[in-house]
């Protein structure tokens, strides 16, 4: 059924077009199917009959596909075969959408992930991937899911964006560009946080971009995420089933003498053999990890690196700079930019440069800078790379 449903398109399929799914799964039956299977299919009647299963179950959900394809939609949700919710921006609403069946819903999540080798069934109930066209897709199967398939389509219109792109789209000041340019060049390793997926991927996608194209970058992801395109790129795909892990690609990737490291999805053993790279010969190395606040985030990391004070110092040893990235009803936001200046007891000491703060009037936020030049702008200096003293004073209303 796999190999099946990579091979015929069911997204362009027409009413007309039966014969040629027919004649697909014949040619697939007689490749891969004893003389056994055959018989139990009931021959060449059985065949057709699964021809035209396939064709009606795909067909009765052209207008699901339309709905995915849909420019102005930003997510569809699927709860079941008689659920299906859309969102375009800050509006959601419950279609009139639905499928015939259990089975035709189950039938085009396995369609929609096979296209990406990671077909969705029973033995595997449970994908999480980026689609060729760049949209996220979670796809959760029976018995994981025992009231019926769940799909879950995240497209975002900034996916790929570069950072003066991101600007433009009102995710932070443009005058930000400049710095986070900076930052990259300079070689200073790099902590986004926020939601997996979204607008840590997002951003994390933009600042990679940015590093100079003769630099060689290898990319560890857990799996397809970061919708990231340039020379030089190498990418690692943790295995189905974790084998081989982050943490051993990480190790493997060293050997392929990276000048920087880039990881959308940071959350287990690989976190150690990240910060020690980035504080050595992959220095402007660059990752993302979940969570809400920069204190959490830089908390998260630290104990998952090691236990204790170790942790801590191998974090302020091995980040530099933490970006938290916030979703909200108009799109991907810059919420605060820290800069990590040591570790002192309990905690990783930081100090906050810039951040989003509610309007005292009540309407729209303010990106404010705290007033202060971080100990890195003189780093950067030394490269060329100076920033305006302005930049330090920044206070800018957004929507």
């Amino acid at each position: 059924m796999e190999s099946l449903l990579r091979e015929v398109d069911f997204g362009r399929l027409q009413p007309g077009h039966l014969p040629h799914i027919q004649a697909v799964v014949r040619e697939k039956l007689a490749e891969a199917s004893s003389a056994a299977v055959r018989r139990q299919l009931g021959g060449q009647a059985g065949v057709d009959a699964i021809g035209q299963e396939l064709a009606e179950d795909v067909l009765c959900s052209r207008e699901f596909f339309a709905l995915i394809q849909d420019p102005s939609v930003t997510a569809v949700v699927v709860n079941g075969p008689h659920e299906v919710r859309s969102e375009r921006g800050s509006e959601r609403q419950v279609t009139n959408l639905s499928f015939p069946s259990e089975r035709s819903l189950n039938r085009v999540a396995m369609w929609m992930t096979a296209q990406i080798d990671q077909c969705v069934h029973a033995g595997r109930p449970l994908v999480e991937a980026r689609l060729p066209d760049g949209s996220q897709i979670q796809a959760i199967v029976p018995p994981v899911a025992p009231g019926g398939t769940v799909l879950c389509i995240r497209r975002s219109p900034l996916a790929g964006a570069d950072l003066g792109g991101l600007a433009a789209a009102g995710c932070f000041p443009l005058a930000l560009v400049p710095l986070l340019h900076a930052v990259v060049a300079g070689r200073l390793n790099l902590l986004v946080s926020g939601p997996f997926g979204g607008s840590a991927t997002i951003l994390l996608s933009a600042l990679a971009q940015s590093v100079p194209a003769e630099e060689r970058l290898v990319l560890v992801e857990q799996r397809s995420e970061l919708p990231l395109e340039r020379p030089g790129l190498v990418r690692l795909q943790e295995g189905t089933g974790g084998d081989p892990s982050s943490a051993e690609l990480v190790e493997a990737a060293l050997a392929l003498r990276p000048d920087r490291l880039v990881l959308p999805r940071l959350e287990g053993r690989e976190i150690r053999n990240l910060l020690r790279a980035a504080d050595g010969a992959c220095a402007g190395s660059m990752a993302a990890v979940r969570a809400e606040s920069i204190d959490a985030a830089l908390e998260q990391v630290a104990a998952a690196a090691e236990p204790g004070p170790a942790g801590r110092r191998l974090v302020a040893a091995g980040v530099d700079v933490v970006l938290q990235m916030l979703d909200g009803p108009l799109g991907p936001r810059l919420a605060a930019i820290a800069e990590v200046q040591g570790f002192e007891g309990e905690r990783v000491i930081t100090q906050q440069l810039f951040s989003l703060e509610a309007s005292p009037e009540g309407f729209g936020h303010t990106f404010t800078a705290a007033g202060l030049r971080p100990s890195f702008a003189d780093r950067l200096e030394r490269q060329g790379l100076r920033l305006p003293a302005e930049l330090w004073r920044l206070r800018q209303d957004v929507a």
